[in-house]
């Protein structure tokens, strides 16, 4: 083991626990690894760092959409009646003469709910590839990539759900609201850039 300032270059043949010390004004980074060669300590240890945090709430979020993706048809329609019954009650009160019933609302419940799930999806992964330093038009076009994607194997997953079917107007949804948060996002950082 050799040290070189802020870096530490180490070559492993099994796997370890590595500290790497650096400077006294510099903090020092933990790594597990299973052989391989890394750099760690300083500046480049916190960018692999908050690189790995970044992409945890996609790899996460991906994971809820699979599980209420995975939920049968009666399970899902359940869910989704629930949520009408209740915005129709809300509605109901605040709106005169309000119509439309929770089975109305049914349909466009399950709508919003895929624009926003993946209006969400696309926010974290542009921002987890702006932590990986991948920006501008390659980023948002990336980032619009992944949710159209997963959009895309999420129906054919329900395809095989009892109850669930696989529609392209879904993914053609789920692909907008992704698009839009995309956009939203870098509108917010160039805004807030623009009065820094």
């Amino acid at each position: 083991m050799t040290g070189n300032g802020s870096q530490n270059d180490l070559q492993l043949s099994s796997k370890i626990l590595i500290i790497g010390l650096v400077n006294a004004n510099e903090r020092f980074v933990m790594t597990i690894m299973e052989g391989g060669r890394i750099w760690c300590g300083g500046q480049r240890g916190e960018y692999f760092l908050k690189k790995y945090i970044a992409w945890a709430p996609v790899v996460i979020w991906m994971g809820v959409i699979f599980y209420l993706s995975h939920q049968s048809g009666s399970e899902s329609n359940g869910l989704s009646s629930g949520i009408a019954a209740t915005v129709a009650a809300i509605c109901e009160k605040i709106i005169p003469n309000f119509s439309l019933t929770a089975e109305d609302l049914r349909f466009w419940v399950r709508k919003a709910a895929h624009f926003s799930a993946y209006f969400l999806l696309g926010v974290l992964t542009c921002n987890a590839l702006r932590n990986s330093r991948v920006f501008g038009l390659t980023g948002a076009g990336c980032a619009w990539a992944i949710s159209i994607l997963y959009a895309a194997t999420d129906e054919f997953h329900q395809l095989f759900i009892p109850g669930r079917s696989g529609e392209i107007r879904d993914v053609l949804i789920d692909s907008t609201g992704a698009l839009v948060g995309i956009l939203l996002l870098t509108v917010i950082i160039k805004m807030y850039r623009s009065r820094a």
